[in-house]
């Protein structure tokens, strides 16, 4: 009991910051913004705004090392393991993508501060910030794994009841609905964010959280728990169905495929004999789904339900939108092939596509709507592999551990973090603060680690 008191605790404290910094974009309506702006004009007349951002990227860094060193330490005190054995692949994956993001900062630095209008009112330094706090929220979190030993299950359960009320309750929010996102005529919810496409994405992640929680086995009033997840996954639902979000729809189907996968240690024998006649029949499976979307694409092309025409517009070679990505796609390669090692910098890279590589019929801004291209011609191709490969790491599961609670808990965690993986390639959000900060706690929670499976490995 006292175990949960301190779980309970830090997650309070914890999960009141993250939901401060998923509202910020609601916060800019409001009084605190008011406030926010003027203890800006007052920092300005001791420091430049560039160089207090540069400051503040750096103070970030070092605070992260504080928090890697603390981790180290607990880590090999805990596990009675030295030092250098508590550096993991993932940890080393995350020290080099952060040594990679603060030295072409710093290198780039006096070209970021040349440049004159910056797109969309926004800098480098600030994708900067919320990349690093990501990470620095992810270090915390694996840190209190660290420490609560063999009841890490109970934190991530702790962690998911909070994550999943904040995400259903601003499912009912629609602060910014006169902003005006339509599609044939129909609003497109937005929830406390400016854009549907982020709130669908988030409701999506809700939703496979909501469905995962249901099923994961608690002593405490499970009864009560699958009435709340229930109604929470109904609210969700309702939200992600009317963002109108096709890359949130197809990141919501990979994120439930993934748990359902997954739930076969949890069903009964009939389940698992009908997962195991899948898995023998996937080819044919297959072939049977592609003919289905295939009927449907010529049975529904021309229809006027909203939903169904949102669906199948990805045939449609007049609908602009997923034309202009895909040409942002090839002009982001191009770049990243002039550029492969260390990309053009934070900052520099959309100036540079918009200046150089953007085709007349392609939208300023267009390469930041997938993330992969981003950290590409941001940061180079060793940044991607770094990142995709902790990715990878982090996804690795345990056959040991199979059928219990706690590694139910962390397939929930990962199904959710799937969700925005897939919603990055699609729509970006590991440079928003609302969908960067949950994904890597998501991720963190998904990849703990016992000591019986550092031992095994």
């Amino acid at each position: 009991m006292k175990q949960t008191h301190k779980c309970f605790f830090f997650c309070c404290a914890l999960y009141y910051y993250v939901y401060f910094l998923m509202s910020c974009e609601w916060l800019r309506g409001t009084a605190f913004s008011a406030l926010l702006s003027d203890f800006q004009k007052d920092l300005t007349k001791y420091v430049t705004p560039k160089s207090g951002q540069l400051l503040f990227v750096i103070g970030l860094f070092l605070f992260y090392l504080i928090v890697l060193w603390i981790k180290m330490s607990d880590q090999a005190r805990h596990e009675r393991i030295g030092l250098r054995n508590t550096l993991t692949w993932r940890n080393k994956c995350k020290i080099i993508l952060v040594v990679l993001s603060i030295a072409i900062c710093v290198l780039r630095w006096g070209d970021i501060v040349r440049i004159d209008n910056l797109q969309f009112g926004m800098d480098g330094s600030t994708d900067i910030m919320v990349f690093l706090i990501g990470i620095i929220l992810a270090e915390i979190v694996s840190n209190r794994l660290i420490l609560v030993k063999e009841d890490r299950y109970l934190f991530g359960y702790i962690s998911l009841a909070f994550l999943i009320p904040f995400l259903a309750t601003s499912s009912l929010v629609h602060s910014h609905i006169q902003f005006g996102y339509k599609y044939y005529l129909q609003t497109r919810w937005t929830g406390l964010w400016l854009n549907p496409n982020t709130y669908g994405l988030l409701m999506g992640t809700g939703l496979v959280l909501a469905c995962g929680m249901a099923g994961l086995r608690t002593l405490w009033f499970p009864r009560l728990k699958i009435a709340v997840c229930t109604i929470a996954a109904g609210m969700m639902g309702v939200g992600l169905w009317h963002s109108y979000s096709r890359g949130a729809w197809l990141a919501f189907v990979c994120g439930l495929s993934y748990l359902g996968f997954h739930a076969a240690p949890f069903a009964g024998h009939r389940i698992v004999r009908g997962a195991q006649w899948i898995r023998l029949n996937v080819f044919a499976i297959a072939i049977v789904l592609c003919s289905v979307v295939l009927f449907g694409f010529w049975q529904f092309q021309d229809t006027e339900h909203k939903v169904a025409r949102r669906l199948f517009s990805i045939g449609n070679m007049n609908d602009f939108s997923w034309r202009n990505r895909v040409v942002a796609w090839e002009s982001a390669l191009t770049m990243i092939a002039d550029r492969p090692c260390f990309g053009f910098g934070w900052c520099l890279s959309e100036p540079t596509h918009d200046e150089y590589y953007r085709t007349t019929k392609v939208e300023t801004g267009a390469t930041q709507l997938n993330d992969y291209f981003t950290i590409g011609t941001t940061l180079g191709l060793p940044a991607l592999v770094c990142f995709l490969w902790y990715v990878g790491l982090s996804f690795r599961t345990n056959p040991q551990e199979q059928g219990t609670p706690y590694d139910w808990s962390r397939t929930t965690c990962r199904a959710g973090a799937l969700v925005l993986l897939v919603g990055f390639w699609f729509d970006g959000g590991l440079f928003k603060m609302a969908t960067s900060v949950p994904f890597w706690i998501l991720l963190e929670l998904g990849s703990a680690e016992s000591p019986a499976v550092k031992a095994s490995t």
